[in-house]
């Protein structure tokens, strides 16, 4: 398998495409052998005697050469830009699958809208129902109510630490981004 060119081979390549003649190149082959590489205006300024198939690769890659550099550039950036790309595309579905979507909706859309404000009702709840269960035990106490209780500071407890987990992450993005 061929090695993949470096930005210093394709520097190095446009950098003698800067200083060689200018393309297009012409190949002038004779049937006895004797070959001439030139340009249209001199088309037998160098000789290449018995290797036309030489004198045609080298015709070739000089004349494709600046399209050949451009490619392998555009195609470094493209891979790069997949490399990045994939790591983004991997946190949306990431994110796609906290918010209970099904794989191919749109995190950004109107359904990932939607599964976040469900997620939010259901949240609220929850926290409803916690100040509901220490509100009874403020005014009553029973083994029962003591158990609403602690349910209810568990819920609380989950809650910070979610919240407290979340505000880590951020402080170590804004930390990393410095």
């Amino acid at each position: 398998m061929t090695e993949a060119i470096t930005d210093a081979q394709l520097d190095e390549v446009a950098r003698l495409i800067e200083y060689a003649e200018d393309a297009p190149w012409v190949a002038d082959i004779r049937e006895d052998g004797r070959a001439w590489i030139g340009t249209p205006a001199e088309p037998r300024a160098w000789g290449m005697h018995g290797m036309p198939s030489n004198t045609r690769l080298i015709v070739a890659l000089r004349n494709a050469a600046p399209a050949l550099v451009a490619a392998a550039r555009e195609r470094g950036r493209l891979f790069r830009w997949k490399v990045e790309a994939t790591e983004i595309f991997e946190g949306l579905q990431d994110l796609g699958r906290a918010l209970g979507l099904p794989l191919g909706t749109l995190v950004t859309g109107p359904a990932a809208v939607a599964a976040a404000d469900a997620l939010q009702v259901r949240l609220c709840a929850i926290e409803a129902l916690a100040a509901e269960w220490e509100g009874w035990a403020e005014t009553r106490s029973s083994p029962r109510i003591d158990a609403f209780r602690d349910a209810a500071q568990s819920i609380r407890a989950a809650l910070a630490d979610d919240d407290d987990a979340a505000d880590d992450d951020a402080d170590t993005d804004s930390e990393a981004g410095q």
